[in-house]
């Protein structure tokens, strides 16, 4: 008999703010975000963003993006429609255009506002999603690749 009153009072309580349960689906922005994490081989090392890691915390090598990366990862995944916590907006894109300036990363796939770059990949996608962050900065939606 506990079970049905725990979740008649969470039930109840969860929606008292006026949140609706539309705001708990998963929408196709976030489906395409599981079908990015899907082209980083499990083994591999990645740095991503806060909510980006939450789907992460399986893997054994998941760094967060911060100021003080002491490490070279094999992947960095961005979201550049989601939060850029624990950065500053300035900080995430001065660390999005030093990665996509130099040579080091590829941006080997694009698309919804997410970015995957990996460690010695080819540059050539670089200079498009380069002029796209530095033009509109957030809103690079037409970048596909």
């Amino acid at each position: 008999m506990a079970f049905p009153v725990l979740f008649y009072y969470y039930t109840v309580n969860i929606f008292q703010d006026g949140s609706t349960i539309a705001q708990y689906t998963i929408t196709t922005h976030v489906r395409n975000g599981h079908e990015f994490l899907k082209s980083v081989p499990e083994d591999s090392a990645i740095i991503a963003q806060n909510r980006l890691a939450a789907h992460l915390g399986q893997r054994r090598q998941i760094t967060l993006v911060s100021r003080n990366l002491q490490i070279q990862p094999e992947y960095y995944l961005f979201d550049l429609k989601s939060s850029t916590a624990p950065l500053d907006q300035t900080q995430y894109f001065q660390l999005l255009i030093g990665l996509l300036s130099g040579t080091d990363y590829g941006a080997i796939h694009a698309g919804d506002g997410y970015l995957l770059l990996q460690k010695g990949a080819t540059i050539t996608n670089n200079n498009a999603v380069l002029s796209c962050i530095k033009r509109i900065r957030i809103d690079c939606d037409a970048i596909n690749f």
